[in-house]
């Protein structure tokens, strides 16, 4: 599998915890916006892991709803995926990693 698959099934992963989590926000625009930025900064060499989101407030949810923090710890293990991910690939891969973050 291509790191350009590994990354489209990364993010369909989030979007996956997106809709388990729905309920505090989590599929709302803000979640999406900040996935979108992260992993743009990430193909730029921007971001890390230590940049992921890892709370509800991180993560514009509803932080005083309950399971916010465990939606939350969800987003933030798929959205590492995808930067760990976008960090391991070679410039000739960030290319197509930068053509789909294009589209999102």
């Amino acid at each position: 599998m291509t790191k350009l698959e590994q990354l489209k099934n990364a993010i369909d992963l989030f979007k996956a915890a997106q809709t388990q989590w729905r309920d505090v926000g989590a599929e709302d625009s803000e979640p999406r916006n900040i996935l979108r930025e992260l992993l743009n900064a990430a193909a730029t060499g921007g971001a890390g892991p230590d940049d992921v989101p890892l709370g509800a407030v991180e993560w514009d949810l509803f932080d005083s709803h309950d399971g916010a923090e465990e939606g939350a710890a969800a987003l933030s293990a798929e959205a590492l995926k995808c930067v760990e991910i976008i960090r391991s690939c070679g410039l000739d891969e960030l290319v197509g990693v930068k053509s789909l973050l294009a589209g999102m």
